[in-house]
């Protein structure tokens, strides 16, 4: 069976009023085939034909409401209901005749009440004058004069209406009391979803890491609040929207955000204006909606919720845009602050382990490679400690500024020489290089390229005359970096004591070998 929508499903007074009729159905039939089969003992026998009509009528009845009554079905709007019934009153009135009582009437009433319930009064009219009529017409095929006939069928329905004005009053105002509590219980139920739902959302949304992710969460928000779909638009200064998320639940799949850009391009703009995403999503057949504003009016970010019926009772659409866009503003805020953290701390780790002047690594970040990269090269390890010569000067003739423009000439200078190595500045004019070599031979020769890099003229500094000494060593796989440092300096004083503008290596062998 397919399900039912929230309009289709019957009132808790249509729904009370279904288990009376089918309570009603049950005890007629009964009655009319108690009737039938004692109709020997306390009248003429029946013509076998009605025999016939009332048990196939009433065998009919009772199994379909025993099958409704195992399967909890819900009486529905169906003709075939309503001829059953009339069917059945016939043959119960054929069949007590003059002594059916309220047993007769009632069963007479039931298949117009059910008429006028589910098709209005025209039909409740027709089916009461065809159960009369059918029944004057069975009466008189049996042999009852047409006057007598009459008379019972004006006793019948004088009975019956004085059992249906009664029950119909009553049964108004009980079903008025019923559907009134039913639309406060369906409010109710509508209300606890929409915050069961609002706080699945809200989770959802705080647990946002970036606003990226919150512009997703929002859209894919709107199909778990029950709407058809959502789109997120940004909104700038001019009034220009640009769409930024799309979500929902379409027969032919989403409307194509680039219908929107096409269409602004072929019209010579950068953007789509305000109303032409809208009628994007018209053309999936959504017609109504609500919006609310998530952040400020400088970029306005405006999510948008779509129905294409009406909401349950106890939803205010108005009200779950506000409380939606309300969370995502708070999510929005704190991905804005933990982004803004995140950048903060990044800086401020940056700075702990660069240089400010150069932009190199400075001592903590040369440590920090040689305890983590540099420990898993030991052996190809190479170390070159660089020291300015003349650099003094400058700072003294020149001024700080330049001396400052010729450091960073300088890391420039080295870092393009050395290619893939790891360029640190210790502080003041001496420079670090780490790299991965296979003899220290090889090392001594990258140090001589250094050397040969600096004895071009600075432009920042003319007539300056800078080079530099570079001592070299390499980490043995058993050594200890700090040691190697100690080995690279000693080296770089050495090649500064042989005249500078040289390179010196460490050597197992001698502790220091200056080479030009």
């Amino acid at each position: 069976m397919q399900s039912l929508t929230h309009e289709d499903r019957p009132t808790a007074g249509r729904a009370a009023f279904a288990r009376s009729l089918s309570a009603g159905r049950a005890v007629t039939s009964l009655v009319a085939v108690l009737a039938t089969l004692s109709a020997p003992v306390w009248r003429e026998p029946l013509a076998i034909d009605i025999v016939v009509l009332v048990l196939a009528s009433a065998g009919a009845i009772l199994a379909r409401e025993i099958v409704r009554w195992a399967k909890r079905v819900a009486d529905r709007p169906d003709p075939s209901m309503i001829i059953a019934d009339a069917a059945m009153a016939v043959a119960l009135l054929a069949v007590v005749g003059d002594s059916a009582g309220p047993v007769g009437w009632i069963a007479m009433v039931l298949p117009v009440m059910e008429a006028l319930v589910w098709s209005g009064v025209i039909a409740a009219g027709l089916t009461w004058v065809s159960v009369g009529g059918l029944y004057v017409v069975l009466r008189t095929m049996g042999g009852a004069e047409t006057d007598v006939v009459l008379l019972d069928l004006l006793g019948h329905v004088g009975g019956s209406l004085l059992i249906a004005v009664p029950a119909w009053a009553a049964g108004t105002v009980i079903a008025r009391e019923l559907n009134s509590a039913d639309h406060t219980r369906n409010r109710a139920e509508g209300r606890a979803r929409q915050i069961e739902a609002l706080a699945n959302v809200g989770h959802r949304l705080a647990s946002a890491t970036t606003q990226d992710e919150v512009l997703d969460l929002l859209a894919e928000s709107g199909t778990e609040l029950g709407f058809v779909a959502a789109d997120v638009v940004r909104r700038d200064e001019s009034g220009v929207c640009h769409v930024e998320r799309l979500a929902g639940r379409f027969e032919e799949g989403p409307p194509r955000v680039e219908w929107l850009i096409e269409e602004a391009r072929d019209r010579g703009v950068a953007s789509t204006n305000r109303n032409r995403d809208v009628q994007a999503l018209h053309r999936c057949g959504l017609r109504s909606g609500v919006a609310a504003r998530v952040t400020d009016k400088t970029s306005s970010i405006i999510v948008r919720l779509w129905r294409i019926e009406d909401a349950r009772d106890g939803v205010d659409d108005r009200e779950l845009a506000r409380t939606l866009a309300n969370q995502a503003a708070v999510a929005w805020h704190h991905a804005a602050v933990r982004d803004e953290l995140e950048g903060r701390a990044r800086t401020l780790a940056h700075d702990a382990s660069h240089d400010a002047l150069t932009g190199l690594a400075n001592r903590n970040g040369l440590m920090s490679y040689l305890d983590t990269v540099g420990y898993e090269m030991r052996g190809q390890l190479a170390l070159l400690y660089i020291d300015l010569d003349g650099f003094k000067a400058v700072n003294d003739t020149l001024g700080h500024d330049v001396g400052d423009e010729v450091l960073r000439v300088v890391a420039h200078r080295v870092g393009s020489t050395v290619g893939s190595g790891f360029v640190a500045r210790l502080g003041g004019d001496e420079f670090v290089v780490a790299l991965g070599v296979d003899s220290i031979d090889m090392a001594a020769g990258i140090g001589d390229r250094i050397v040969a890099s600096l004895e071009h003229s600075f432009e920042t500094a003319p007539g300056a005359i800078i080079s530099c000494s570079v001592g070299v060593s390499l980490v043995a796989k058993d050594a200890d970096v700090h040691s190697m440092m100690r080995s690279a300096d000693q080296a770089m004083y050495a090649a500064k004591r042989a005249g500078g503008g040289r390179v010196a290596a460490a050597r197992p062998t001698d502790s220091v070998n200056p080479a030009t």
